[in-house]
Parts: C-alpha cells; structure tokens; sequence
C-alpha cells in the first residue's frame, strides 16, 4: 500500500530518519509528508511507534481528472469495497484545490461521495449505504488535472498522544516535541532541562522516549475498521512495543515554569502518561519545580536544554522579547558551558539576536505559525 506520512513542514528529514528506522528507506519527500510503499506490518509499526508524524494516510487512488464526470468515472473505479463494509459511512473531511478547473470544494464532496456509494451499493447489493457502522474518512487533493484521493488511517492524529488533559496557552506539538528530541539527539543516559517547560510536553514525552513506551500502545486506529484489514496486524505491532518497554529505566529530567499554575498542570499530564516524577533533581524521573529560569543551574557539567520560551501570543512585546533573549544568553553562557542547546523561537534571526556561533537552524511551520528550532553549543 502507498502511504503519506505528514509531519509539520522543516521536520522531514527528522521523520525520515524514523521511517528508516523501522526498515523504509524508499521515500518519496514532499513539503510536510514523505510518501512511500508499505506492508501491513509497517502500517501497523508506524501507527503504533512513529513519534514525529502527525497522520497517516493511505494513497487510495491517483488520476487525471479536468471534468465532474471524469471525476465521478474515476471516484466510482476506485475499489471501496476493500475499504468500506456494508454498514460503515464515508466522510470527505478535507477537499484542496490548486489551478483546477473544478473549483467547487462542496461539488466535489458530493460528487466523491455519490460515486463511492453508488459503486458500495452494487457490490452490497442494497439501494443505500445505511451509516450505522464506522466512520472513513477521505482527503480529496486536486492539482491541475491530476486528482489524488487519501484515505485517513489514523482517526485521531498522532500528534495527539491523549494525555494532554491541561493543554495551556499555545502548547507545544507532541510531535513537536519529540522532533526537538531527535534533533538534539538526546538519549535516556543524559540529564535534560527544559526552563519553560509550560504544561510539560518536552518533558513527558522525553519520559516516553527514554521508556521506550509507544505513544500508540493505548488507542485504537481508523485502519482497524477497513474491510481489508487483517484483524491481527496493530495487536502483534502493540505486543512487539510492550515489550520493549523499560519500566526501570533510569533518567534524570528537570522541569521548570515559573507559573505555579503550569507547573500543577504539567504534573496531571505526566500523570495520565503514566511517567514517573521525582521530588529532586538528584533522583530518577522528571523533577517538575517551579522557578524563573535564572535561577536554574544543572546538576552536572554536561547535558542537554531543550526549551520552548515564551513567544507571539504569550509575550507582550518585541522588547520584552529583545531582554528575555538577552537574560538567557547571560544565564547560558555562567551556567550551562558544554551544553547542547536547543530552543524553539518565533523569530529567523534568534542566533544574531544571542551572537551565537555555528547554530543550526530548523524553519518549522506549525499550522499559522512559523517557528524555528536552534540548537547550538555553549
């Protein structure tokens, strides 16, 4: 099966390098996906395991396309019964239009739909689909003349690990905060610290990396309801993560916020992630405290930061901005030398801004925002 990863635009090699990892090397990179050829097992692996995709989605059909009736031929050829059974309802969540000639989004809908259930409805033998079954969802791309049709197999995205009950104000992505983590190439044995740690995204979820813990193992997935799937394919995935996972493993997180507030709420999440917390920095877990980030000083002579500063909507302005880079270039500099560093900011030119030499820079685009992800070296 054709499948599109997606991620946030600027994180694909990030993704890419995951992919690789569970055996899928030919890939097809595009702005914000990365498409390629799998098996069962790698969908039911991918769904299961994959930190930095957002969704999944099968690539169900390919097509020219310049006419309505084209469209319906094409839609209606297309094998749906291997999709949907008798009973289930097809949604078209997400029509995108780019230098088409058909320009009606709500035509489309109707039309994708009409042709997938006229044909549903032969092959069933009945004269309506009645919906009473799971739901499908369906992404109509057209490009031109050239019409592809994805089918969501995730249900809810990836980037939703569902232990974020208390979100806050602009939460970072968990996938988000696990692509922060493999660019820094941060491992269990290394002492991490995140200042702004806001309800604790980066934190729990390098808890969830260093335990080895599948974000997947807890939820089901839209492709489990497909008529083509096997039945068996995301339990054995679900049965290979679980055992993997380390239920001693030693790790040392330090987590701050100088919200009290926050700082309450991070400790609910990793509590529904089901992450160990400590009472000191000196003991395994993540050690969630609140204070403002000059005060923070590592608890060895080596690790690894990786933050998310205030920004856009949670600071008032450029100025302030301008004095809190200032403050923690001073506070780096005294207290963290020889430590990787990584911070998410909102601005191009954040390592002008802090004189840093030899940073790396990510352009990400998160929804309507445009961030970059800097690491460097003290």
């Amino acid at each position: 099966m054709k499948i599109s990863a997606s991620c946030s635009p600027g994180i694909e090699p990030i993704l890419s390098r995951e992919l690789k990892y569970y055996g899928i090397t030919e890939q097809q990179r595009k702005p914000g996906r990365i498409d390629c050829v799998v098996d069962d097992t790698h969908i039911a692996e991918l769904l299961v395991n994959v930190r930095t995709a957002d969704n999944l989605f099968a690539i169900f059909g390919e097509f020219p396309v310049t006419n309505f009736d084209e469209l319906f031929d094409s839609v209606y050829e297309l094998p749906w019964e291997s999709i949907l059974k008798q009973t289930d309802k097809l949604i078209i969540e997400k029509v995108r239009i780019q230098d088409s000639s058909l320009q009606s989004q709500s035509t489309i809908q109707a039309m994708v739909q009409k042709a997938a259930y006229t044909r549903l409805c032969n092959y069933y033998h009945i004269q309506r689909m009645p919906e009473t079954g799971a739901t499908i969802k369906a992404r109509i791309h057209i490009y031109k003349s050239n019409c592809t049709v994805e089918l969501d197999l995730c249900g809810m995205p990836l980037s939703k690990r569902g232990y974020r009950k208390y979100p806050g104000l602009a939460p970072l992505k968990e996938t988000l905060a696990a692509a922060s983590l493999f660019n820094a190439g941060w491992k269990a044995s290394n002492q991490l610290t995140d200042m702004f740690c806001g309800t604790g995204s980066i934190a729990i979820d390098a808890a969830l990396y260093a335990l080895h813990r599948a974000p997947g193992l807890n939820r089901n997935f839209a492709w489990e309801h497909y008529a083509c799937y096997d039945g068996k394919s995301v339990q054995e995935a679900k049965r290979k993560a679980q055992e993997n996972v380390r239920t001693q493993s030693k790790f040392y997180i330090t987590a701050s916020d100088i919200d009290p507030a926050m700082i309450q709420q991070a400790k609910q999440n990793a509590r529904y992630a089901e992450v160990p917390l400590s009472d000191s920095p000196h003991k395994p877990g993540i050690f969630f405290t609140v204070s403002d980030f000059r005060t923070t000083k590592p608890m060895s002579d080596h690790g690894f930061v990786i933050t998310d500063p205030p920004y856009g909507n949670r600071i008032s302005n450029k100025q302030e901005t301008e004095n809190l880079y200032a403050q923690l270039k001073n506070h780096f500099e005294r207290y963290y030398k020889g430590f990787d560093i990584s911070s998410f900011c909102d601005r191009e030119d954040f390592a002008a801004v802090m004189a840093l030499q030899h940073a790396r820079h990510l352009k990400i685009i998160d929804g309507k925002e445009t961030r970059w992800l800097v690491r460097w070296t003290v």
